[in-house]
């Protein structure tokens, strides 16, 4: 088409500048050459990979919080590469620029507590995701042996964010303050009364069995077993995209019972389980257990 335009059409526009003559401008002006679609494909490039990560954290139906931080550092590990390479020379003072504003907002999450708790929250990353991509001890060392200011443990940093967090809210899931717990109210609730010998009743009997439960589970530190049993569980159903709202809401039902050692037998159950509709603590990978099904 454009080697012909100028036949049929004219030129594609007439430059009229005052004291000038009249310049003439044909379409094959804006025809690219090899080298010019290079230069387009490489530029296409580098927009993609804004783009793509864009996309990954716009969404109206589920969380994306826990994408931000993979995100930009994705991003940032993508542009600093085609900053170094040759090939994407034209395009060099572009990308550091970029790269610049990039990290101008990731340093903003420095002192994000939400962003480490959303990694934290999400099964597929919890802290995995921080211990390998993060700076750790050995990270922090080197930074003090250069002088950095600002150097950090990011690991032990993450790690405290967390553990602060289950300290604050461990006691709340009973609808308790931390200092009522630290005071061991827990311990001074009531006890129901022993049932007579003429009349057992089987509701007292388990209450007693209740009470025992959570007087174990409520102790000032009950929270380092039950984030540990999540960090250790392998989550193998859960993906990438799994959406977390709904795997919470079935979750939350067996984490928070599963915490109990006590094991109770049940007619309508399957092998030894907890109180219904809750299954022992290793269901996630028992078979035969009904809470497998609905965690799925």
């Amino acid at each position: 088409f454009i080697n012909t335009a100028d036949l049929k059409f004219g030129p594609i526009t007439v430059i009229r500048r005052p004291g000038q003559p009249i310049k003439k401008i044909p379409w094959t002006a804006f025809q690219l050459s090899e080298a010019d679609w290079e230069r387009v494909r490489l530029c296409c490039d580098i927009l993609a990979d804004a783009n793509r990560l864009h996309q990954l954290c716009s969404s109206t139906r589920v969380p994306t919080l826990h994408q931000v931080i993979p995100a930009l550092e994705t991003l940032a590990s993508r542009w600093e590469a085609k900053a170094a390479n040759p090939d994407y020379a034209l395009f060099h003072v572009a990308l550091n620029k970029g790269l610049e504003k990039i990290n101008k907002y990731y340093e903003k999450l420095d002192d994000a507590r939400s962003y480490v708790l959303s990694h934290f929250t999400d099964p597929y990353l919890k802290l995995d995701y921080i211990q390998q991509h993060w700076g750790g001890a050995d990270d922090y060392d080197e930074a003090i042996a250069n002088g950095d200011p600002y150097a950090r443990n990011w690991q032990a940093y993450a790690r405290e964010i967390v553990d602060d967090t289950m300290r604050e809210y461990w006691p709340k899931r009973l609808f308790k303050s931390d200092g009522s717990l630290a005071n061991g109210d827990a311990a001074q609730a009531p006890v129901p009364s022993a049932p007579g010998d003429e009349s057992i009743d089987v509701l007292d009997e388990y209450d007693r069995l209740r009470l025992k439960r959570l007087r174990g589970a409520d102790t000032v530190d009950g929270w380092k077993s039950e984030l540990q049993r999540y960090l250790d569980d392998p989550a193998a159903d859960v993906k990438r995209d799994t959406d977390l709202v709904k795997w919470w809401a079935v979750s939350l039902v067996v984490v928070s019972v599963c915490a109990s050692a006590d094991k109770v037998r049940h007619t309508h159950c399957i092998g030894t389980c907890l109180d219904v509709p809750h299954c022992r603590p290793d269901c996630p990978r028992h078979p035969s257990c009904p809470c497998r099904s609905r965690r799925r």
